[in-house]
């Protein structure tokens, strides 16, 4: 943060150097796939959703740091909390999809460039780009995120019984407080719990829980 003294430290710069050299190794595995691949900012499968909606999110988190609070140590920390995302996505070569993973990495290199620019020039080049990020001819906007795709399709919702963990269910985002309580008090392994017991309450706590009292 601005208002903080910095203390140097070398590890700093292994740190960095050693994130660098993931991001570039990345980029070289796919350079070939990319010279072919369309970007595409939807995905059809669950874990490229996830993926696209981490990136959003990111732009978000890295564009009001550097906008609002100047706090670009934050934003570079959820630059690597990206990648390590995306490194995460690509471990699974079924489930890649070609063209949203070219949009994340095409955004990543965005948002990297402020940070390490002659860096970012080359794996912009290595996306089948023509001209430079920051060409003096060329007005490149800043990422831009997209308020829709930042909220999740599904959610966790934590189940308890008379307040101990015992249980968990996903449901649709969007999902009704009864419907949810409904769903909880459904679930084979919940009832278990609460087979032979009088339901005192069932409480909701909105995107969050919900406690069975029962006794």
């Amino acid at each position: 943060p601005p208002e903080k003294d910095l203390d140097w430290n070398d590890q700093g710069v292994e740190g960095s150097y050693r994130f660098l050299n993931k991001v570039w190794n990345l980029y070289a595995v796919f350079h070939e796939l990319f010279k072919k691949t369309v970007s595409s900012p939807r995905a059809s499968r669950a874990e490229g959703k996830a993926l696209l909606r981490k990136t959003h999110q990111t732009i978000k988190k890295i564009t009001e740091d550097m906008e609002k609070d100047f706090h670009f140590n934050t934003a570079v920390a959820a630059l690597m909390e990206l990648f390590n995302a995306v490194a995460d996505y690509v471990s699974r070569p079924e489930e890649i999809e070609p063209g949203a993973l070219k949009f994340v990495l095409e955004n990543f290199v965005l948002l990297l460039s402020p940070f390490a620019p002659h860096i970012a020039e080359e794996l912009w080049e290595s996306l089948g780009e023509k001209t430079p990020i920051y060409d003096p001819r060329v007005v490149r906007p800043w990422p831009a995120f997209n308020p829709e795709e930042l909220i999740a399709d599904e959610m966790v919702i934590v189940i308890q019984v008379n307040g101990k963990l015992r249980g968990k269910l996903q449901v649709p985002y969007h999902s009704d407080g009864e419907s949810i309580k409904q769903n909880a008090l459904n679930d084979p392994k919940i009832k278990e719990w609460i087979q032979d017991k009088r339901i005192q309450k069932v409480i909701y706590v909105e995107k969050k829980l919900v406690n069975i009292v029962a006794g």
